[in-house]
């Protein structure tokens, strides 16, 4: 059970002679730029016609747009091409190399292309302004080129597929299409659908897959322009994402259905006629524990449906179409090794002799796979042979006339259907006694990289195809957490990034670690500017994360001014969103857990979209397994149980099962003010609404519990994520956001609300104990608490501010004549207010010309002051913080420093 320590109740204001009376910025001085940050999103090995040799391609952003870095893994040097860019269209998601005409495919947001050409007497972008069809912005997934010869991009929401006719690309003639969907798609997916993946077929045609509040995949012909699901076989059925993808079913009267789920009020499967869209039936799930949800796809064997059902039994509804009865099934108990845990069902597969295979998840990173028969209830064990589940099928590649995707093989039919090719049938030699686990990768050069399992010594091995007739040549298995691995040159070789290095992976090297094949890329360092600035006075540094995806954090050392780069604080796709540094004093009595060093000053980091808490001691040797250092504590976006079933790590307040998992950290991470408790404001899982507060304790000890989640802290009927935070030692203050990961924005009324921690400490429920609304979608986006004056500044989405007193639980100030915070440049609040002095709190603003400066704000009677403009009009300070008698602030790349002047 995590500890929750609180203080003694202010019942009044600090006296105000103990106080400033007045506040005041002095000695400006420019330290210049902080913050370096090449965010290399996505990219690609090419051949170089440079150096005829291979590069690494890497597509990245910074606040000033999308770059395009070409690497020489040889001289570790980066080639830098700022890419064209308008309004909001920096980041970059995909990119795809054209080798015949030697170009570089870009897509970023707003669903925009940019062209590069690699010809050495080039070498420059061939459009000038980024090419959309509109100015919508959308994210940018994945690119492909049909058989018209044309760049295809799926973006969204909202959805698109986008195709790009770059012939004529040297002359500076281009044109983009906006894909027509077919009317169906509109009864199938909403607004917040992603067009994720966009894969190139044998034949020309592509592979679509939509993904996120329900999953389908769909075959698209460029030369008709016309969608179909014909000819798509069982394995290619797009796998679970958020909720189950409407399915057809065959009903006993001999009729179809289009099957639907929906979990308002509870659990149930709806079927609608297919032409009219009427309901035909409803199909109850009824007796189920309070918080289940639906799990996996929903797959139909003979009369019955099958859907699986993520509740403490982790169990697989069976329903029966001629009588609407259903039956919970419980799996077996598998046979697993000492304290796996096995997790909630998540791909159902409709075998052709009736039977079903069912995948389990493993310790949230494994499979454990059945053959269930519906006949006989029972389940059997798949160790080797026998159907196995579709699996990774995020990828294809096209090699010797077939389709590679996941663990299975396609061969196009003369009906232009796609059939599963036997292992027996290809024409091409596979590794003795090895089955087929997955496709790593395909290069431009025509060859194939795959990954088998052997049974023999349980593990992966890779393998690489020079032809489909050549012999597989073995290569080496990347190690664990590398990064992101981009492909292979020709000789074999393996390329990819992590944080701010790349690596290479020779063949040659089966025992190589992680840690000996980085190398820096020796480029100059790209400047951002700041999302965030942490003090850490024990080192006399500042901490900083830019504006952008990254997952390194840099650091200034204000004694010698060095700057230095961490390596990756968050896993393969994530991003850090926040950190705070905290020292646990030695306790009189330590406890026998305790996993940690006393007296350490360690950076607690709260990251996306993993939902992660990490610890990590910048002075002690760096960890590629997240086990050490940086060490994850506590895992909210993928919950961990022991081998009983019970949570660790993580328990929900007042409740047996989590609502949610949650993976955007909205509020970033602070210590309560005695540093014996960490909070943290999140919002949740992709395609769900929904928020939490989660309580962590600092000093972990092994499989503990050391996260409380206080879930929807204003009701289950305001599911809302929370993005403001403050805390005192009596109360956490809160404020919630209108924005849902992958849904359209609530609409309702945005609220401000004052938790007791005292409350939560003896586990009482009435631990809100206040709650105002305020406009909606105008979001309680950032709270600054005062403890000189028992007070919290609220700064909302639009600029507008407020004072709140805890104390009478009033708000005792107007303040409509205090100026407006600077807003960034897509309307939201900068994350620059930050208590100043004791009864101060300094925030950013604009004069009327629109430059920048600060504004301090008294918090006992409103009066406020403003600095002198700090910067030329249009610039922006993006984060403030204060450390050993000065405010320290991003204004755009650079940093700036101010002394602190009281007066009593």
């Amino acid at each position: 059970m995590l500890k929750i320590t609180t203080g003694p109740t202010q019942t009044q204001p600090q006296p105000l002679g103990s106080l400033p009376s007045q506040v005041s910025l002095t000695q400006l001085t420019n330290i210049g730029p902080f913050i370096s940050a090449h965010s290399l999103t996505t990219g690609t090995v090419i051949n170089d016609p440079l150096t005829n040799t291979a590069a690494l391609a890497v597509a990245g952003y910074t606040h000033a747009g999308t770059y395009l870095e070409i690497i020489n893994p040889t001289t570790g040097k980066g080639e830098v091409h700022p890419a064209p860019v308008r309004l909001q269209g920096y980041n970059s998601w995909a990119i795809l190399g054209v080798p015949a005409q030697n170009l570089l495919i870009l897509a970023s947001s707003e669903g925009a292309f940019n062209v590069f050409d690699l010809d050495p007497s080039a070498r420059k972008f061939l459009n000038s302004t980024p090419l959309t069809p509109d100015l919508v912005q959308r994210y940018a997934w994945s690119l492909a080129i049909g058989g018209d010869g044309r760049a295809y991009l799926g973006a969204g929401p909202p959805l698109a597929l986008l195709a790009l006719d770059f012939s004529q690309a040297r002359s500076g003639k281009f044109s983009v299409e906006n894909i027509p969907l077919p009317p169906e798609m509109a009864t199938t997916f909403s607004s917040n659908e992603y067009l994720h993946y966009v894969i190139a077929l044998p034949d020309g045609r592509l592979l679509c897959r939509f993904t996120l509040a329900g999953s389908a995949n769909y075959i698209f012909d460029p030369s008709t322009k016309t969608f179909t699901t014909a000819g798509l076989p069982p394995e290619l059925e797009a796998p679970f994402s958020v909720k189950p993808a409407p399915v057809l079913a065959h009903l006993p009267n001999g009729s179809t259905a289009i099957i639907t789920t929906s979990t308002n009020p509870s659990l149930q499967l709806s079927a609608y006629d297919p032409i009219s869209q009427n309901l035909v039936t409803s199909y109850g799930l009824s007796g189920l524990s309070s918080g289940a949800s639906f799990s996996s796809n929903i797959a139909q064997s003979g009369e019955y449906l099958y859907v699986g059902i993520q509740n403490t039994s982790a169990q697989i509804a069976q329903i029966n179409l001629s009588t609407g009865t259903a039956t919970m099934i419980t799996p077996p108990t598998p046979n697993l090794a000492a304290g796996s845990v096995l997790g909630h069902l998540q791909r159902i597969f409709a075998n052709s002799d009736g039977t079903l295979t069912v995948s389990y998840l493993v310790n949230n990173s494994s499979f454990s796979s059945y053959t269930f028969s519906p006949a006989l209830q029972t389940f059997t064990s798949i160790v080797n042979g026998g159907p196995q589940p579709p699996q990774n099928m995020t990828s294809g590649a096209v090699f010797g006339g077939l389709f590679f995707a996941g663990n299975r093989v396609f061969q196009v039919n003369a009906d232009k259907s796609l059939s599963v090719v036997s292992p027996s049938n290809l024409l091409m030699s596979t590794p003795s006694g090895m089955s087929l686990s997955s496709l790593l990768s395909e290069n431009s050069l025509g060859q194939l990289f795959l990954s088998f399992y052997n049974p023999a010594d349980k593990k992966i091995h890779d393998f690489a195809y020079d032809s489909p007739v050549a012999t597989p040549v073995e290569i080496p298995v990347a190690p664990p957490h590398s990064g992101q691995s981009f492909g292979f040159g020709s000789d074999h070789t393996q390329y990819g990034v992590m944080g701010e290095d790349f690596y290479t992976l020779s063949p040659m090297a089966f025992n190589a670690q992680l840690n000996q094949i980085l190398k820096p890329i020796q480029d100059t360092p790209i400047f951002s500017s700041s999302g965030f600035l942490c003090p850490d006075p024990a080192r006399n540094s500042l901490w900083a994360q830019p504006d952008i995806i990254t997952q390194s954090l840099t650091s200034l050392n204000l004694s010698n001014l060095q700057r230095s780069v961490t390596q990756p604080l968050v896993e393969t796709d994530g991003e850090s969103y926040g950190v705070t540094v905290l020292t646990t004093a030695q306790p009189s009595s330590p406890p026998a857990t305790a996993d940690i060093q006393f007296g350490v000053p360690y950076l607690y980091n709260v990251t996306y979209a993993g939902g992660q808490i990490t610890q990590y001691n910048p002075d002690a040797p760096w960890d590629a397994t997240y086990t050490t250092n940086p060490r994850i504590l506590t895992n909210l976006g993928s919950y961990v149980k022991d081998a009983s079933g019970n949570y660790i790590q993580v328990q929900s307040y007042k409740r047996s099962v989590p609502l949610n998992s949650y993976v955007r950290p909205m509020t970033g991470i602070i210590s309560s003010p005695d540093g014996t408790a960490l909070y943290s404001g999140w919002g949740a899982a992709y395609g769900k609404e929904g928020g939490a507060i989660a309580i962590t304790d600092p000093v972990p000890g092994p499989k503990q519990v050391n996260t409380t989640l206080i879930e929807n802290p204003f009701g289950d009927q305001y599911p809302y994520g929370i993005i403001g935070l403050a805390a005192s030692s009596t109360y956490l203050f809160i404020g919630t956001s209108p924005y849902v990961n992958g849904l359209p924005a609530l609409t309702s009324a945005m609220k401000f609300g004052v938790v007791d921690l005292s409350k939560i400490k003896v586990g009482a429920s009435n631990y809100l104990v206040y709650s105002k609304d305020f406009t909606p979608n105008d979001a309680v986006e950032k709270i600054i608490y005062d403890p000189g004056r028992n007070r919290a500044l609220v700064l909302h989405h639009l600029g507008t501010l407020d004072i709140f007193d805890p104390q009478t639980m009033s708000w005792p100030l107007t303040t409509t004549s205090l100026p407006k915070a600077a807003l960034n440049g897509d309307g939201s609040l900068l994350n620059s207010a930050v208590l100043c002095a004791p009864g101060f709190i300094c925030y950013s603003s604009t004069n009327s010309s629109n430059q920048p400066l600060i504004v301090i704000v008294n918090m006992n009677n409103g009066n406020f002051t403003e600095t002198a403009t700090i910067g030329t009009a249009g610039t922006l300070i993006n984060s403030m913080t204060v450390m050993n008698s000065k405010l320290y602030g991003l204004l755009g790349t650079n940093l700036f420093s101010l002394s602190l002047v009281s007066s009593p």
